[in-house]
């Protein structure tokens, strides 16, 4: 009985009559519909190309720069030291990697392919020359240049290959480089094709950073994520250096500063005694004792500022840690998952066949029940009915 009564309760409920009039009885449309997205799903997959990605695990060290105050000598503050935050921090490398000219220093690097031990390349030729796309990318840029040829033989520049023929120089890119640039096509498709395959993962409460790059060759990821990590941290040390330079620079016009007030208070000091050598009065001590203090005053501010000089300049020769490498960059030996292309394409088809369902049983006969009014050819026969019954 039990067994019974649940069966009966299934058959009532909502689910069941969803399952009969929904999946059952449109059967023939979720093979088809599914059949469709199973074979495009793996012409994607064909099409793709095969990527592995490299990764590299590291914890942020402390991001604060220990650099002395600069304030006046009536303050007192010359002993003091305070922190200066870094300007960039692990949560802003994103953006670093947004920067074009930072993109550029990383193609820089030198890179072994897989297949060719034995044969180096900088990682924009790689980029340029031996990265696959798939076939849709090349319809698209053909569509595209289509599109622009009309525009281009108006505007009278096709056939200037001249610019394009040159080699462009990516060498004059630095990592210190925050000015003008000027990238050609070819440099700007490489930087934003190394963008689209840069991730980061970011935990605040462990400090770690890990850094991960995809690429066609297992090798060249590897080698790329760790150029990228340490042009990360070249960024970052030359960022704290040109702090810690100003810094030096503040310092060192202080102690000028100082050192001139020194000397002003010693040339007042010595010019009062050779006046007043024979003077024994309270006004000529009371002065000789305020310019023997305002000498000693200047002279141990002087001293404090040229203790800051030095340790300015300590803290230029030290080098404090950025990144702490747990795991560096392996050699994948596996690629990417591609199976997320059939997972995405059955949710779709699935979703879109469940509302044609829904548009087709609900939506629409309601519509058609609002639209539908009695026509005048039913009515005729009617009245010749009534016409005939008349004349009888």
């Amino acid at each position: 009985m039990t067994q019974n009564k649940f069966i009966a309760d299934l058959k009532n409920s909502k689910f069941y009559r969803f399952c009969r009039n929904y999946v059952w009885t449109e059967r023939r449309l979720w093979a088809w519909t599914l059949a469709a997205a199973w074979a495009v799903a793996l012409v994607i997959y064909v099409s793709l190309p095969t990527e592995y990605e490299a990764r590299v695990l590291t914890l942020a060290e402390s991001t604060y720069v220990m650099i002395n105050d600069t304030g006046n000598s009536e303050s007192g503050s010359y002993g003091m030291s305070k922190r200066a935050r870094d300007d960039i921090r692990p949560g802003s490398y994103r953006l670093l990697f947004r920067s074009r000219p930072f993109l550029m220093s990383v193609l820089q690097s030198r890179v072994v392919r897989q297949s060719a031990p034995g044969d180096t390349l900088t990682l924009y030729e790689y980029v340029r020359d031996d990265l696959r796309y798939p076939w849709w990318s090349y319809v698209r840029s053909g569509v595209m240049w289509t599109l622009r040829l009309p525009i281009r033989l108006l505007s009278g520049g096709f056939g200037d290959d001249s610019q394009e023929e040159e080699e462009p120089d990516i060498h004059r890119f630095d990592v210190r480089d925050t000015g003008i640039s000027f990238l050609t096509p070819d440099e700007s498709r490489a930087a934003a094709a190394l963008w689209k395959r840069i991730g980061i993962e970011i935990e605040s409460a462990k400090r770690g950073v890990t850094f991960t790059l995809r690429m066609q060759d297992p090798r060249v990821a590897a080698i790329a994520v760790d150029s990228l990590v340490r042009r990360v941290l070249d960024k970052v040390e030359e960022s704290r250096a040109a702090k810690l330079r100003l810094d030096l620079a503040n310092q060192e016009a202080d102690k000028e500063r100082i050192y001139g007030e020194y000397q002003e208070a010693m040339r007042a000091y010595a010019e009062f005694m050779d006046r007043n050598q024979d003077l024994a009065t309270r006004e000529a001590r009371r002065e000789r004792v305020n310019l023997n203090i305002r000498m000693n005053q200047a002279y141990t501010a002087y001293m404090q500022k040229a203790d800051q000089v030095n340790k300015a300049k300590e803290n230029m020769a030290l080098k404090k840690p950025v990144l702490t490498v747990i795991q560096p960059a392996e050699v994948p030996l596996h690629p990417v998952g591609r199976g997320y292309v059939f997972i995405l394409c059955t949710v779709l088809a699935m979703a879109g066949t469940a509302g044609w369902l829904w548009l087709k049983k609900r939506s629409f006969k309601l519509h058609v029940r609002r639209w539908k009014r009695p026509t005048l050819r039913l009515r005729r026969p009617c009245l010749k009915i009534r016409r005939r019954q008349l004349s009888l």
